[in-house]
């Protein structure tokens, strides 16, 4: 049987771990660098999530860019071709560009997203085949931030706490971002006539936001990051 007592203070360890553990939470999301990462990656990753899901259906059906086959193989090869790609070129503009300009790795990342909007625009809106042009510059665009965001991320967030903060952003930015775009794409697209290029449009909007929200907070990063270090340093002294 278990003894009571053992029983009663293990209960306070949990209740005092859960309000410790919500406490970290919200110290996470006053760092404003953190914050406007973390909504930006949501905007990201809504994207990524709507774009993955519904385009090649977009492309066969509502662009008639050939059978739903011969796009699922074009597309995904652009797919592959492109995040690889994307993932190394962005780590490395973004690590050259913080030895020259404050808030790199949000710049880096917020012009990218701008870039990703217009290209998006022409995915919509070019003639094929040019339109695959778009379609590779767009997913290039978008997986350029991989890098810098996450890089951007650890920075501003002390080593013993990155674990927490990592979840918590892992959380936020799947839960409302590729979780819920698939279903808004469909919803939009039903609200307009079986439209999908005004669903398209809304995606297009979020990639947008996105690069908004990293312009605003680049103004903060380099701050934070002193910060994140200092503490790093107290800790282990």
């Amino acid at each position: 049987m278990r003894d009571p007592l053992h029983a009663v203070n293990q209960t306070k360890d949990v209740v005092k771990e859960k309000v410790s553990r919500w406490t970290l939470y919200k110290q996470f999301l006053g760092n404003r660098s953190y914050l406007y990462n973390t909504m930006a990656m949501t905007a990201l990753t809504f994207a990524i999530g709507g774009i993955g899901f519904w385009a090649p259906t977009y492309l066969s059906e509502y662009r008639q860019a050939g059978s739903i086959e011969h796009v699922n193989l074009v597309f995904g090869a652009v797919l592959v071709l492109a995040g690889l790609s994307a993932t190394l070129v962005g780590g490395y503009v973004a690590d050259f560009a913080r030895k020259h300009l404050e808030g790199a790795y949000f710049k880096v990342s917020g012009w990218a997203m701008m870039a990703g909007f217009v290209s998006i625009l022409g995915m919509l809106y070019a003639p094929f085949p040019w339109a695959w042009i778009c379609v590779f510059l767009s997913c290039f665009f978008l997986f350029f931030n991989t890098g810098p965001s996450n890089t951007a991320l650890a920075n501003v967030i002390a080593p013993r706490l990155r674990p927490a903060a990592f979840a918590l952003n892992i959380l936020i930015i799947h839960l409302f971002g590729d979780v819920l775009s698939p279903f808004v794409i469909g919803a939009v697209t039903d609200a307009s006539g079986n439209k999908m290029t005004p669903a398209f449009l809304l995606v297009s909007v979020t990639v947008l936001i996105g690069g908004v929200f990293w312009m605003i907070g680049a103004r903060f990063l380099d701050a934070d990051t002193k910060a994140a270090a200092l503490a790093a340093q107290n800790e282990r002294k």
